[in-house]
């Protein structure tokens, strides 16, 4: 951190329990907290000189924490060969610089990209917090010079509404503040406009420790929502092969009806052999109408008992006994399968 560093430090409380910033060099930052966001209603302006030499196929860069609404406005004077130019990029973020370092002569790497020569002045506007570069990037085969004027406007955030202040000193280099649930409390963390001690540069570290209980809500209430699905899922399945095995296996037909003319019964019901042959009735016994109605190709040549059905070959028809024992036409049992022995 360097002078007039002003940011803002706020998290979700359902998530963190505690922020802990840890003092890592000289006295100098202070923490302001709140208990709702400050406003952006201060700013300050300073300016950078700075005389470097861009060694070939190298970079240079300065990192400032900008807000909201600030401005850099960036002059400058490249000093080398005819033709040969060098790359200033205004850069968001670390991981924005690391991308930008692998591929420097891409303008996507960049929020603002441009190819300089000679003098000039480019400016640029941040329209979010965060940590932001200016980085000059050397593409030529020899070393290049470059003098800059960086003119800074910083927007900053007013600390006059905050409900407690704490500056680190020698004694006092970690500061614990606990985040209360379901509230918007937040943390300013700023450094003095002005060198302490000859200090202008801070380090900080800051940690955040979970609301575990959160998490293991979250996870608890997914596992829940699976388990249900699955169980639900599993129900479905079972009701549709209840409803499968409902089935008959074959749909009644209208001179299935009733049984075979050639079917004779006792009065006890139970059923009797055929009387005739298929011959005595004038059909021939090719005929589909006296096939079986499973395999559609041997003739029906046999009845269940007691129901008395023709309907199925003598084979088919020890199969349905021996899987579903239910009649496919009237869905009584099968006591007996009968072989019909036409003459």
């Amino acid at each position: 951190m360097s002078l007039n560093y002003s940011r803002l430090i706020s998290t979700y409380s359902v998530f963190v329990k505690e922020i802990q910033i840890q003092n890592l060099r000289d006295p100098g930052p202070v923490i302001y907290s709140f208990s709702e966001r400050p406003a952006l209603r201060e700013s300050v302006d300073y300016i950078e000189n700075h005389v470097d030499l861009v060694e070939t196929f190298s970079h240079r860069e300065w990192r400032y924490w900008l807000n909201k609404g600030s401005t850099i406005r960036v002059s400058y004077d490249v000093k080398g060969l005819a033709g040969d130019s060098l790359v200033l990029a205004f850069i968001k973020g670390t991981q924005g610089l690391e991308d930008w370092k692998k591929a420097p002569n891409s303008p996507t790497k960049a929020l603002k990209w441009y190819r300089i020569h000679g003098n000039g002045i480019k400016e640029f506007v941040v329209d979010h917090d965060d940590e932001h570069f200016i980085a000059f990037g050397n593409l030529n085969i020899q070393d290049m010079e470059v003098t800059t004027e960086m003119k800074i406007h910083s927007t900053l955030y007013d600390v006059k509404g905050a409900k407690n202040s704490t500056a680190f000193t020698p004694d006092f280099d970690a500061v614990t503040f606990h985040v209360s649930l379901f509230q918007s409390d937040c943390l300013v963390l700023a450094t003095p406009s002005e060198p302490q001690g000859g200090v202008d540069v801070w380090e900080v570290h800051i940690v955040y420790t979970a609301r575990w209980a959160t998490f293991f809500l979250i996870w608890g209430t997914i596992a829940l929502g699976l388990f249900i699905l699955c169980g639900a899922e599993a129900r479905g399945v079972r009701l549709w092969r209840n409803n499968q095995e409902e089935l008959p296996l074959l749909a009644p037909q209208n001179d299935q009806a009733v049984p075979s003319a050639v079917t004779s019964y006792s009065p006890s019901g139970t059923a009797h052999p055929p009387l005739g042959s298929l011959d005595e009735l004038g059909e021939s016994p090719s005929s589909d109408h006296h096939l079986c109605n499973i395999c559609l190709d041997a003739p029906k040549d046999c009845f269940f008992d007691p129901c008395g059905h023709r309907c199925t070959c003598f084979t088919c028809g020890q199969r349905i006994q021996g899987n579903s024992s239910t009649c496919p036409i009237c869905r009584q049992p099968i006591r007996a399968v009968r072989k019909i022995f036409d003459t």
